[in-house]
């Protein structure tokens, strides 16, 4: 689930709750190897040792009173991975995306914030690539309509302007972003935060 307001290099804002579901799946290419649902971690036992390409899709649902935003979320990374070393913990190439939009204490931004992402790979990660791609598109009716923005590159943020509809009441993110090396996410994340 992701926090309204700035999150760090590396931090996520997260709720759990008796109001929250969650699924964790992995793939490798279209085959479904494992899933749980509504636990932190599983392992799949008998993977192919040469780099193959893998897909692990995290979706979270959230309803809970008083909570509006992060309704409803969907990860999915793609990365390929073979045999490692054990001796030598390297984290996987899974892209991670921080944004920024500035909001008041109730989690409202105005309608015509900038909002930005941050893409980048986690220290120690050796088959990261430099992000090449992203985009961003913004809902304002629960993902039943998106709006591709055009987003200014600076550094290693990309950046888009709100333009949100007087009756709107909540901005969704539908985000993407590829690397040099081929590896991908693609996120979506429901009522990410309200609008004044």
């Amino acid at each position: 689930m992701m926090s309204p307001t700035r999150n760090g290099a590396g931090h996520a804002g997260v709720v759990w709750a008796d109001g929250d579901t969650s699924k964790v799946s992995l793939y490798q290419g279209t085959q479904l190897l494992g899933e749980t649902a509504n636990d932190g971690i599983f392992s799949v036992d008998g993977l192919p040792t040469e780099r193959l390409p893998y897909r692990l899709v995290v979706e979270g649902n959230r309803n809970l009173p008083g909570r509006p935003y992060s309704t409803r979320t969907r990860t999915d990374w793609g990365y390929t991975s073979g045999t490692t070393d054990y001796t030598v913990l390297s984290p996987l190439p899974l892209i991670q995306l921080d944004y920024a939009v500035a909001t008041d204490l109730s989690g409202r931004a105005g309608r015509r914030s900038a909002v930005s992402v941050t893409p980048s790979h986690l220290k120690g990660v050796t088959e990261g690539g430099t992000i090449r791609t992203v985009t961003l598109d913004i809902s304002y009716d629960d993902g039943a309509t998106w709006h591709r923005t055009t987003s200014r590159h600076k550094g290693a943020a990309w950046t888009a302007s709100l333009n949100a509809p007087p009756k709107a009441r909540f901005a969704s993110l539908r985000t993407t972003a590829k690397d040099a090396k081929g590896n991908t996410v693609s996120q979506t994340v429901i009522r990410a935060f309200g609008l004044k």
